[in-house]
């Protein structure tokens, strides 16, 4: 929904055109671009976890 174009980039907060400006909108959006992020992010290989989920 955010990620654009280019692989690993996304377009969050002010420079998405979104017909609302609202803080409970802001909030949502970063919410759901951190899920996607953190996700984009888990399918890297390579990547040294700071902690483990067990």
């Amino acid at each position: 929904m955010m990620a654009t174009n280019v692989d690993g980039v996304w377009a969050i907060g002010d420079i998405r055109n979104t017909p609302f400006k609202q803080a409970v909108v802001a909030a949502g959006d970063g919410c759901i671009a951190a899920m996607s992020i953190d996700r984009f992010l888990n399918k890297r290989e390579g990547i040294k976890r700071d902690w483990d989920h067990s």
